[in-house]
């Protein structure tokens, strides 16, 4: 899924560039470009946040029933054949089709305490601690919520009724894209970590 994203986001460089280069000969051809960009920037971002929601959905259930290796804090290996009664358990009842209900995406905050609030207080404060002493985070945790916060206003309003921020250009959707996926990589080894603690 996000090696798919990075390739569609490099194909459409290259398409505009090519666009570009005709564009001198074809002037006609500018409001077709506008047009088809914001369109593309539309979809693209969508497809962004959907990669999100399928992954913490895949994953969150192996953490919590502790069915998951992490190695090196950042890879996810998955070593069953079958998913186990506490994984289904948690997949079932907690995230299949509810993953936009776990974020407060209208809050003007921008942060995952929501999400984080469902542990309970001391484990948010803990982890909220943890991600305040890293920008990387700090930003990655804005441009999670901007991304997810964007999509639900698309999806719901009409791709076509409803705009995206001036400044949400391609790039800076993937941009957000690749800053987000490091902040869910990060915050999965944390919890991982946390509740691997809790059972000792």
């Amino acid at each position: 899924e996000f090696s798919a994203i990075s390739r569609i986001y490099q194909d459409n460089i290259k398409d505009k560039k090519l666009l570009n280069d005709v564009l001198s000969s074809e002037p006609k051809l500018v409001s077709f470009l506008q047009s088809n960009t914001e369109i593309y920037n539309k979809i693209f971002l969508i497809m962004c946040s959907n990669a999100f929601e399928k992954r913490v959905t895949k994953v969150l259930p192996f953490i919590l029933s502790g069915e998951i290796e992490l190695i090196d804090n950042k890879e996810i290996n998955f070593e069953y054949s079958e998913i186990e009664h506490m994984t289904f358990f948690f997949k079932k009842n907690s995230f299949d089709r509810k993953f936009h209900t776990l974020f407060d995406w209208d809050s003007s905050k921008l942060n995952v305490n929501k999400f984080l609030d469902m542990f309970g207080k001391d484990f948010r404060v803990k982890i909220r601690g943890v991600i305040d002493k890293d920008q990387s985070m700090i930003d990655g945790e804005k441009a999670f919520m901007v991304l997810g916060r964007n999509r639900n206003l698309l999806v719901h309003n009409g791709i076509y009724e409803q705009n995206l921020p001036t400044e949400m250009d391609l790039d800076i959707i993937y941009k957000s894209y690749v800053s987000a996926l490091d902040f869910c990589s990060k915050l999965f080894s944390i919890i991982y970590t946390m509740i691997n603690e809790d059972r000792k």
